[in-house]
This record gives C-alpha cells, structure tokens and sequence, in this order.
C-alpha cells in the first residue's frame, strides 16, 4: 500500500466517524438549547472535507506502534484495550482541532474561503458577530477534541501523556500564530533587525512551531504514544517530523508565488499581497540592492497589486538568488528528515510508508 492509498483509506474511515460522532453531540446541544443548532452545525460542516492528513498519521503511528510491540514480544503486545474505535476517535479528535485551528486562522487571515467554500466567519456574516460566533464555535471544537481523547479507554498512563502532547501542539500552534502575526507587522520586525539570530531564526521558529509539530510531529507521537511505542522510536519522530514539517512550509512558501496555478488551485502571490514574512523574503530581503530593496517595499504586503506586481516581485527572488537558498534549505531538511526513518522503525513496510509521506509534503 502506498502512503497515498493509506490517506485514502484512513480518510473514509475518519469522514465515517466524525459524522457518528457529531450526531450524537447535536443531541447534547439541544439539551441546552435548539436554537443553538444552526450554529452548531456550521462548525460541523467545517469539519468536512479536506486529506484528513493529520489523522491518518495518528492511526500510522498508533499501527507501528503495535507492530513494534508485538515484534519485540512485550507483555500485553495484542490487547488492544481502546480497539481500533479508540484510536479513530483519538484520530478525529486532531481533524476538529485542524478545523477549530483554520476557524481562528481564517479570522487572522481575513480568508473569506476554506476549502472552496465560505469560511466560518464569513459564512456567520463575515462582521463584527460572524467573528465572534466563530471565534466561539472555534474554541468549542478546541474542547471537543481534548474530550474525545480524555473521554477514550485507553490506559491511564498512555492518555494522560497523549494528552500531553495535544496539550503541547495547542500551545506551540499558538505560539507560533503569535510569532507569524509579529512578524507580519512591517513597522515593528525588519529583516535586518537581530533578535535572537535574526528574521530568519524566527521564521524557522514559526515553521518549527506552525507546521511540523502540529502537522506532522504531534499527530504521529499522538498515535505512538496511545500504543505504547518505545521512547528511542518516538524520539526519532520527533526529529523526523521537525525536518519534514520545515522542508514542508519552505516549499509552501515557494509554491505559493512559484507554482503553476491549477496545480496550486488558488490565486497565485497571496503571501506577496499579505506581507507573510517568510524565507523567500527574508533572503531577498537582506541580498537585495537598492533597487530590489524598492520593489519589495513598494509591493510586498500590498493587498491591491496585481499579477503583474507580483510578477515583478517573482523577479527579484530570483534575481536575489532567495529562491535557490530556499530550495537548497527544502531539500537539506527533507534529506535530514528522510535520514531518521531507519532510527523509528526497523520494518520495511512502515519505512516505506515514512519515505514516500517525506516525497508527498515536500513534492506535493
């Protein structure tokens, strides 16, 4: 099976379970009120759709985890005390926080869409008390999902540190939404300022904290962890994650202004148009000359310019020499990344698994 057929397949399954799980909510909200409903059932319909990425990872490292205990033949190796419905719903609790999490983004953002179809806000009005509903409906699904696992069978010790790290990819999620929104406030953070290591450091902070941990880390340690998988094994997820979830962003960032716009299937240049400091920017930024320096400032963060601008601005990255630093740093994280599959598992099967999800983030 290949990493593709395996998001397809854990895909139908979480899509299955969220809808049983949402049924049996809507009736606790009528309980409380039914005028509730309505808005209630936004959030539900926010929480369709989508790769459904995120929980199949959790499944993929809850599965290696019982393969690894069986292999190594320890005590308890094929009680499954939760069953698979335990680790689907610990699966479809991290699909409601990527969809409370987008809710809250797509406010930040000012997106009026997610997904082809009106973001949550908008969709509530898009004013002053769409924001706020949403902003509450967001929060719920935050609640939602560290019920289910805190509701699940699985053995104190393992919930509680699965608890633990979703926990830890609530808070470093919204630290890095923090940092990304600092960094955007051109008037207050300037790509030559030196804090810390600099502009740079901070974005791979952002990277580190905003895409690889609440990606691709948190989920698979997620499922490790509720399945007893060794502390070496989840270590090197960690590691793992990290260089992936880096190499991931970075070529996001390239294929937003550099990709052919079917495939992107979006507008092409809203990181330009937004002012999203990113490591394209950064680096051109510092390399550039007076008159790139002018171009950038004169168009990045310009909500109005057109095609045209951004194509001007497409010029200066290159001409900087920011897009090949960019895509040097994507490739040495993915290899960096693809070089700890051997340390989590031994298995042919699961490596193979790991190797091609490296290819479907970076090349994808």
């Amino acid at each position: 099976m290949t990493f593709h057929e395996y998001l397809q397949k854990n895909a139908k399954q979480i899509d299955l379970e969220i809808e049983t799980f949402f049924q049996d909510w809507s009736k606790d909200v009528e309980q409380v009120s039914s005028r509730l409903l309505p808005l209630t059932n936004t959030l539900v319909d926010a929480c369709r759709g989508g790769k459904r990425i995120r929980g199949a990872l959790v499944m993929l490292g809850y599965e290696m985890s019982l393969f690894e205990k069986r292999r190594r033949s320890f005590a308890g190796a094929q009680d499954d005390k939760a069953g698979d419905g335990g680790i689907l719903r610990a699966a479809v609790a991290y699909e409601i926080f990527q969809a409370a999490i987008l809710v809250h983004d797509d406010i930040i953002d000012k997106s009026p869409l997610r997904r082809g179809k009106p973001s949550l806000y908008a969709r509530l009005g898009g004013d002053h008390i769409g924001k706020s509903l949403a902003t509450c409906l967001g929060d719920i699904g935050f609640f939602l999902a560290f019920r289910l696992i805190a509701d699940s069978k699985f053995p104190e010790k393992e919930k509680n540190r699965a608890l633990s790290i979703f926990s830890k990819a609530m808070l470093e999620t919204g630290l890095g939404e923090l940092l990304d929104v600092e960094l955007s406030m051109d008037s207050r953070v300037k790509p030559e300022d030196d804090n810390d290591g600099g502009v740079m450091s901070d974005i791979v902070t952002v990277y580190r904290f905003k895409t690889a941990f609440y990606t691709i880390t948190a989920p698979l340690l997620l499922g490790g962890v509720l399945g007893g998988l060794s502390e070496g094994s989840l270590d090197s997820i960690r590691i793992f994650g990290q260089n992936l979830g880096i190499a991931f962003q970075i070529q996001d960032d390239i294929n937003d202004i550099f990709s052919d716009k079917k495939q992107l299937g979006k507008e092409l240049g809203g990181d330009i148009r937004e002012g999203k400091k990113t490591l394209l920017y950064a680096y051109a930024s510092e390399h550039a000359n007076k008159r790139q320096r002018e171009i950038l400032e004169k168009y990045y963060g310009n909500i109005n310019i057109g095609q045209k601008e951004i194509g001007v601005v497409k010029e200066v990255l290159v001409e900087t020499e920011a897009l090949e630093y960019t895509l040097s740093e994507a490739s040495k994280y993915s290899k960096k990344a693809k070089e700890s599959i051997s340390e989590i598992t031994q298995n042919e099967r699961f490596q193979k698994l790991f190797l091609e999800m490296a290819e479907y983030f970076v090349n994808r």
